[in-house]
């Protein structure tokens, strides 16, 4: 069982975070160097002839924005070229401005995956005002026409779903003029900074997916505007401190140093005067909730860069104060601008404005500004922020925790669970251990599982998709439910918002009602890793994730029905399938699956515990400040009759970690050739920790290192 950084900070009130203890693994003197090169032996992926470039050139990943990129092909829904193909591609490599007729359903295949992002000639600094030159298509499975205008394009979307062709297609990409800078993040010779590779190819090729759909995110509008995060390509927003920003962790972990001025840039984009940061530098509405402070907190943990407080305590300690703070209620509890919106059945105007969810990302806030004091030596200002997140637990515990259903309910009087706040509750630490294994016992049995809303209104079988943002829908008739709530705001950004008659009806847009959202089921999927349940993480993330791959394209979108498939029309409510905050499963898949997290800021520390489930091996790279952490671990033997353990790490220079091994505390265990654990009989640096039930090796240097358990 792993506790986070943070989680143990909010517990045990640690005030130093140069003392952090994480997961039972206590960083102390290194005794463990790489004083010589040590020669580690084949890398299990090599072993299986795996390598990297196969699974990015499935990927947007493998192209070089800046080039030219033409269609060869015209087909039909089964991969067959089309009689006129011919015809079409040579239209499609002509001049700007033309238009075509395709037969329906047609899918243009470029020989290779291609995606990206439309700019225009004299697009403007505002991506608001810029939105509607962004996109110039319209999908040929609806009209039939493809219609091509203006300069430079690119063109984000699918003509179909899924796509049936030999390739995996992600969208167009069109360029007319290659001296232009690209509209999305270019990967230098497509040498990604992260890297990850399992036993499970279908896991390999998400974490690959996750980085594309990151990747397609990074963007700009114009060649004089930095890369920002947006939503993702198809939306208007940059940046947007909602739940998209719980995905960025992706691209540290798989961008390394070429996503931080990404995140510099979206974060002076929204400060936008001293004290006060907005939701999204395309609105100016102040972030009431503890998003900012979360995020901020998380970007300085992984990069430890200076400027990142330089730029921008000072403002977000003004802006803490005088609007996230100034939202707690008599209660203890928290409003918030932001929540709600679908899915929780709130709106903005009420008192009662207190959803789980809102308070989660309050704890996670002050959670992140005491880490942000800690960096700036106010050890006071840290005690005071681990108070408040106390003491807003205990509210929560008081007036959400519902005994009866052992879960929190969305909102005070509230009959529902949602997936989000819970396993928010679980990895952040704000429930205890017992209540940790209640709440995961029942998403795992509500939200997890298809449910009978025309008969028998129960749970039945597991969902094969995917886990739902809430444990049954909101029908007509529901007491949580109030129509008001559906009405303005949401009708004035002239969006037809809508429960919908049942689950399955997605006449309106953006019904998140009963729906498979991927920043919730990436909350429950690191829920489950913290409590130590790895196989029902490894479980849920082949379910949603891989689901969405199994419909064809190599990006994740924004949410689906509860069958999988895509929530919104595309190209009618949706121009891609591409979204950011689906992006996060990539970082959960290094920072868990391969087990490497930083414990002080810039991975100054670090500790790598697989949550490996049944896999038999997983390796792969994390980008650090001071170079790359690369790892791998393999099992020898089968599930049942485990024969050895292997862990190899290759740490930066000026860094030193510890090592979780996920084995029994019989057997011997061997650093670097010396015998540090040896069926309870160890060294200093090891011991063994019975809470996570694994064998424990601390002070681990710069350089190789071999680590072995035998039974």
């Amino acid at each position: 069982m792993r506790r986070s950084t943070r989680r143990l900070r909010g517990v045990l009130g640690l005030v130093l975070i140069g003392l952090a203890v994480g997961g039972g693994l206590t960083v102390g003197v290194v005794t463990i160097t790489g004083s010589s090169p040590l020669a580690l032996p084949e890398s299990p992926a090599r072993q299986a002839g795996v390598t990297e470039g196969h699974y990015i050139d499935q990927t947007s990943l493998a192209e070089m924005p800046g080039q030219l990129t033409t269609p060869v092909a015209a087909v039909d829904a089964a991969g067959r070229p089309l009689r006129d193909s011919a015809v079409i591609v040579a239209a499609l490599r002509d001049a700007d401005g033309r238009k075509i007729t395709l037969a329906t359903p047609t899918v243009v295949d470029f020989g290779h995956v291609v995606a990206g992002v439309y700019t225009r000639p004299g697009a403007t600094k505002d991506p608001v005002s810029d939105f509607p030159g962004f996109f110039r298509t319209m999908s040929p499975g609806e009209t039939g026409e493809l219609t091509l205008s203006d300069g430079q394009w690119y063109a984000a979307r699918f003509v179909e779903l899924p796509a049936h062709v030999p390739i995996d297609v992600v969208g167009f990409r069109f360029e007319s003029d290659p001296g232009r800078p690209p509209a999305t993040l270019a990967v230098p010779r497509a040498s990604m900074p992260g890297a990850f590779l399992s036993s499970d190819p279908e896991l390999t090729r998400i974490w690959y997916s996750a980085a594309s759909t990151m990747q397609l995110s990074m963007m700009t509008t114009s060649p004089d505007v930095g890369f920002e995060f947006f939503d993702g390509p198809e939306r208007d927003r940059s940046l947007w401190l909602w739940y998209d920003s719980s995905a960025d962790d992706t691209a540290y972990y798989a961008f390394g140093q070429l996503a931080l001025p990404v995140a510099m840039r979206s974060y002076e984009a929204a400060q936008t005067s001293p004290g006060k940061f907005v939701v999204s530098s395309s609105d100016g509405v102040p972030d009431q909730n503890g998003f900012t402070e979360r995020d901020l907190g998380a970007l300085y943990m992984f990069y430890a860069d200076p400027s990142i407080l330089r730029q921008f305590y000072p403002s977000l300690a003004k802006h803490e104060a005088a609007v996230v703070s100034a939202q707690a209620q008599a209660n203890g509890l928290y409003r918030t601008n932001i929540l709600p919106v679908p899915p929780s059945p709130q709106n903005p105007a009420k008192p009662d404005d207190d959803s789980l969810a809102n308070q989660l990302w309050d704890y996670a806030g002050f959670l992140g500004m005491a880490e942000l004091a800690d960096a700036q030596h106010q050890t006071a200002t840290a005690s005071t922020f681990l108070r408040r997140a106390t003491q807003l637990k205990e509210a929560v515990d008081r007036y959400l925790w519902s005994p009866t259903k052992g879960a929190f309910v969305d909102f005070v009087g509230s009959t529902h669970v949602d997936e989000a706040g819970n396993s928010m509750a679980v990895m952040y630490g704000l429930a205890t251990a017992q209540q940790s294994q209640r709440i995961l016992a029942y998403l795992h049995g509500h939200n997890d599982r298809i449910y009978s809303w025309t008969t028998t209104r129960t749970w039945g079988a597991q969902n094969p998709a995917g886990s739902t943002d809430f444990d049954r829908p909101f029908l007509p008739g529901d007491p949580d439910l109030d129509v008001a709530d559906w009405s303005a705001p949401y009708t004035q950004w002239g969006w037809a918002w809508g429960m919908g008659s049942n689950p399955d009806d997605f006449a309106k847009q953006y019904n998140y009602n009963y729906s498979l959202v991927p920043w919730a089921e990436a909350f429950e999927v690191q829920a489950d890793f913290t409590s130590g349940e790895d196989a029902a993480g490894i479980d849920l993330i082949d379910r949603a994730w891989g689901t969405m791959l199994g419909l064809g394209p190599s990006t994740f979108y924004e949410a689906s029905r509860h069958d999988g498939t895509p929530a919104y029309e595309v190209g009618s409510q949706h121009d891609t399938v591409i979204h950011r905050w689906a992006s996060g499963v990539g970082a959960l898949l290094q920072q868990y699956v391969l087990g490497v997290e930083p414990v002080t800021p810039g991975f100054r520390s670090w500790r790598i515990e697989p949550h490996g489930g049944t896999l038999n091996w997983a390796q792969g790279r994390v980008p650090t400040p001071n170079g790359p952490l690369s790892a791998w671990w393999q099992w020898k033997g089968l599930v049942r009759a485990r024969r050895g353990y292997t862990l190899t790490v290759s740490a930066p220079s000026g860094t030193t970690g510890s090592v979780a091994l996920p084995v029994p505390d019989h057997g011997r265990v061997l650093v670097d050739g010396h015998q540090v654990w040896k069926s309870g009989v160890h060294t200093d640096d090891a011991r063994w920790d019975a809470r996570s039930s694994h064998v424990v090796v601390t002070g681990i240097g710069t350089g190789n290192h071999l680590i072995r358990w035998t039974p």
